[in-house]
């Protein structure tokens, strides 16, 4: 068999079975709590989802003990204090590239986002509309595109948003100056 033969035996084979997605590839180990247990599978989705990280912030997110990762804060959770949660993540100037998985919808007790200042492209995941305790979102200064992030629209509890110096265009739907939600804008 000639190299060229198989070379193209091997490309063949890549196209059969292609790459499974990262949680199809991965089985988290077992957690104390089931809301720690989607949290892990969410920031590890996330981590798989960076493309680079200077400063090395998220060197440490290996294995199950996620309160421990930097950036990433753990509370009681609100409805029941017994259970340990995530409830704020802070990169806030970490220089980090990427993009946001969907995964990150499984932080539903998350109350605080702050990712300024870094190169995460691509949207808001459609998952963030699960995060009903959000009460603040800061994405300003990255490289996030497309039109006007509208599932911020749907988070009942988000007292603070900030979008700018991004690369959102179109219209700014006119739900965001309704009194009831012309508390997010901010200037």
């Amino acid at each position: 068999m000639n190299f060229n033969s198989y070379l193209w035996g091997l490309f063949s084979l890549l196209l059969l079975f292609p790459k499974p997605s990262f949680q199809e590839s991965y089985s988290p180990p077992p957690l104390p709590n089931p809301r720690l247990q989607n949290a892990f599978i969410a920031l590890q989705a996330w981590k798989h989802a960076i493309t680079a990280d200077p400063n090395g912030f998220t060197s440490n997110w290996n294995g199950p003990a996620v309160c421990n990762y930097t950036g990433v804060y753990c509370a009681p959770a609100p409805d029941d204090p017994y259970i340990t949660t995530v409830a704020g993540i802070d990169l806030n100037h970490a220089g980090i590239s990427g993009s946001l998985p969907e995964e990150l919808g499984l932080l539903t007790d998350l109350a605080l986002f702050h990712i300024n200042s870094n190169r995460f492209c691509g949207t808001l995941p459609a998952s963030f509309s699960g995060l009903r305790l959000l009460y603040e979102l800061d994405v300003s200064n990255n490289l996030f595109s497309g039109e006007f992030p509208s599932v911020v629209l749907c988070l009942p509890s988000l007292k603070f948003l900030d979008i700018r110096f991004n690369k959102f265009d179109g219209k700014i739907p006119s739900a965001l100056f309704r009194p009831e939600t012309r508390r997010l804008v901010h200037k």
